[in-house]
């Protein structure tokens, strides 16, 4: 297992356990490029397959963490920003089993500005965490892009 090598203080077992992820990370901000360089060629790989397996479809929805920072887009992928509240994101974060401040702080590092995310998008959802209202714009979103 490669994250295995990479990181040998930390991952001991021989399948991933969160914690030990957790654990390189809360130890070494450093570490969370070795992992990145580790599963994003696997995370590219399962979505050219995914892509290829749906290409016949009109349209396919992709939720994939650090997309753009990773360079998994494609020229005519049509990307939509999701806007939110800082403070219904951070009650949302909070609420989770695994919250870990920390950790949300290294990653936002990671991630490219919202400022320049929200410019190369070509649309713009406003999650007010309202599911009908959601839903109603995503519709909407949706019939815009099938009707170019």
């Amino acid at each position: 297992m490669k994250i295995k090598k990479s990181l040998p203080k930390f991952i001991l077992s021989n399948f991933l356990i969160k914690n030990e992820i957790t654990n390189s990370i809360l130890d070494d901000f450093k570490n969370i490029k070795k992992i990145s360089k580790i599963v994003h060629p696997l995370v590219r790989k399962k979505l050219n397959k995914f892509l290829i397996r749906n290409r016949k479809k009109k349209m396919v929805i992709l939720d994939i963490p650090l997309f753009i920072e990773n360079n998994l887009n494609k020229k005519n992928d049509i990307l939509i920003y999701v806007k939110a509240r800082k403070s219904d994101i951070q009650k949302r974060l909070k609420k989770r089993k695994n919250y870990n401040k920390k950790i949300i702080d290294n990653l936002r590092l990671i991630q490219l500005p919202l400022a320049r995310k929200k410019k190369i998008s070509e649309f713009t959802l406003i999650n007010s965490f309202n599911s009908n209202k959601t839903k109603k714009d995503i519709i909407f979103i949706k019939n815009k892009i099938l009707n170019k």
